[in-house]
């Protein structure tokens, strides 16, 4: 997974901007977008983080691991559970390893980590195709830290399923 620390920084300075700009809702909107697109992306080069590691680790021949890259990570756009990460999960490991793996997961990490992914989704979408005309709230950067914690420690497990290190 992409180091929790870059994100970490940006998401403070985020808040940091937020805060200094209280009486200026344009900017603090900004701010506010800025810290979901941010986070959003993280989310998802993370995820190709964790399964490009495992089958760099266990692929021996690198057509394969070409092959895995090209056609499975890359045709992968997003980072909602079922749609994305999954389908990014079997084609690493596999239905039935995937299976195993989720079951090992604590119910109080695996059940807040696809609900915030799901909802970050619906969250982010809109943001990132248009502008800030009509939008008059979004989560604050602050909010965003919170949600990084429960996604960083589900993205972790999921780390410890497969034996990757970081």
């Amino acid at each position: 997974m992409v180091k929790k620390i870059i994100i970490e920084k940006t998401l403070k300075r985020l808040r940091r901007l937020f805060m200094t700009r209280a009486g200026d809702s344009r900017d603090q909107l900004l701010y506010s977008k800025l810290a979901i697109l941010e986070f959003c992306g993280w989310i998802e080069d993370s995820m190709d983080d964790i399964v490009n590691k495992y089958t760099n680790r266990k692929l021996k021949m690198p057509e394969n691991v070409q092959y895995f890259t090209k056609e499975i990570v890359k045709h992968i756009s997003g980072f909602e559970y079922n749609l994305h990460f999954r389908k990014l999960m079997v084609g690493a490991v596999g239905i039935v390893r995937l299976e195993v793996i989720e079951r090992n997961i604590d119910v109080s990490i695996l059940a807040p980590f696809k609900a915030t992914l799901n909802a970050l989704k619906l969250i982010r979408d809109p943001l990132a195709h248009t502008h800030l005309i009509g939008i008059i709230q979004i989560d604050s950067p602050d909010m965003i830290l919170r949600y990084l914690e429960i996604v960083y420690k589900g993205l972790k497990e999921y780390e410890r399923g497969l034996g990757v290190r970081p």
